[in-house]
């Protein structure tokens, strides 16, 4: 009988140990990032050796990993830069040009559902805008503070058409874009 109180006690001890650590939630921004081209003239830069070229207006979407990164951007400067597990994706931008993340809820507020949304004010083109606005021209911006829901590249029309799906969820929404 004491042998069974050990197997019990030796199982109950490895189930409690099993789970002590956390699931590693995946997410379907995971390692996604984009960058994107306004000026007229195309922009090369390196990933980790690789060569990417974009022309005016393009978006590119780049699946990198977990791990140790290496950009060299037009200026031949090279910077090192982690991806950590399970991370949420974001925007490279290696020309520093502003990006903005715009927040709304698509839903029919009912007077007791209040929604808190964060104003900001900044400026654009010397013209102030003021709104659930966010803005950052980081040569890395992390989606974990962006919050692109919608990222760049998405278009508005399709934006709505979603949301207008889900109006009963009553989430707020951030859609991402240049000037």
């Amino acid at each position: 009988m004491p042998q069974f109180g050990q197997i019990i006690a030796s199982s109950i001890f490895i189930l409690l140990l099993a789970s002590c650590d956390e699931p590693q939630l995946t997410h379907s921004a995971d390692g996604k990032f984009y960058v994107s081209h306004n000026n007229k003239d195309a922009l090369y830069f390196k990933i980790d050796n690789q060569p990417v070229k974009l022309v005016q207006g393009e978006i590119k979407q780049l699946d990198l990993r977990a791990g140790k990164h290496t950009i060299e951007y037009p200026i031949g400067q090279k910077t090192e830069f982690i991806i950590y597990p399970g991370n949420q994706g974001g925007i490279i931008n290696p020309t520093r040009q502003y990006y903005y993340s715009y927040s709304s809820v698509f839903k029919e507020i009912i007077s007791n559902q209040l929604f808190s949304l964060k104003y900001n004010q900044i400026v654009v083109d010397g013209i102030k805008v003021q709104g659930p606005i966010l803005s950052s021209n980081a040569l890395f911006i992390d989606n974990n503070v962006f919050k692109c829901d919608y990222p760049i590249g998405a278009s508005f029309l399709n934006v709505f058409a979603l949301n207008k799906s889900k109006q009963s969820d009553g989430q707020v929404k951030a859609k991402c874009f240049t000037k």
